[in-house]
């Protein structure tokens, strides 16, 4: 089984245009965050919910068109350590011949000492606080991939000689092509209190 990473151009993808939840949800405790670690904490968490669609069994091959629904119970290990616990639904509409379809996901994830880094090196341990629930669509067709969806909920974390606890409430979307490398993306929310966007193209 491969390892939650978080610096694949798939995951960068995660970042495209979305705008906050009617209800966000602020939970602060602790250390303040700087605006670079509050992105990277959302960043990390996209990236572990990149890992659980990554990871996720498909149906059986075949020169078909599958569709169903099964139940995800699964631990998945950490790029650093730790793991992520993810419970929850994946519903599947999926041509096995070419791979193209759609895949809908309703997860629930809790982190248990789960070590994570961003693309621009800080690195978060997270644990749940509960955890952190999410619902999201994924596209494919040919090298073209799309995520639309939110996640939201609260996570315990510690970066360097920083902790604390955070809600996070945030939506995202994504276009990108991934034999190409190349792609736009962009992610709006609210995490640890404060309200953030950012965007990026990706070459």
């Amino acid at each position: 089984m491969a390892r939650i990473r978080v610096g694949c151009l798939a995951v960068a993808l995660l970042w495209v245009a979305a705008a906050c939840s009617d209800n966000p949800i602020d939970i602060v405790e602790g250390d303040p965050l700087t605006e670079a670690e509050v992105d990277a904490l959302a960043e990390v968490v996209a990236g572990t919910l990149f890992a659980t669609w990554e990871q996720s069994s498909g149906p059986a091959s075949g020169p078909a068109r599958a569709t169903g629904t099964f139940q995800m119970n699964d631990e998945l290990p950490c790029e650093y350590g730790g793991s992520v616990a993810v419970s929850g639904s994946l519903a599947f509409d999926v041509d096995d011949e070419t791979g193209d379809g759609t895949l809908n996901f309703n997860v629930t994830q809790e982190h248990a000492d789960c070590v994570v880094e961003s693309e621009e090196d800080i690195r978060f341990t997270l644990n749940g606080a509960p955890n952190i629930t999410s619902s999201f669509t994924v596209v494919t067709e040919g090298s073209a991939i799309s995520f639309a969806g939110a996640f939201d909920g609260a996570a315990d974390w510690a970066t360097g000689d920083k902790s604390g606890t955070c809600g996070l409430d945030v939506d995202f979307s994504l276009t990108g092509d991934l034999a190409a490398e190349t792609g736009s993306a962009s992610l709006t929310g609210r995490v640890c209190g404060v309200t953030f966007s950012h965007t990026l193209q990706l070459t």
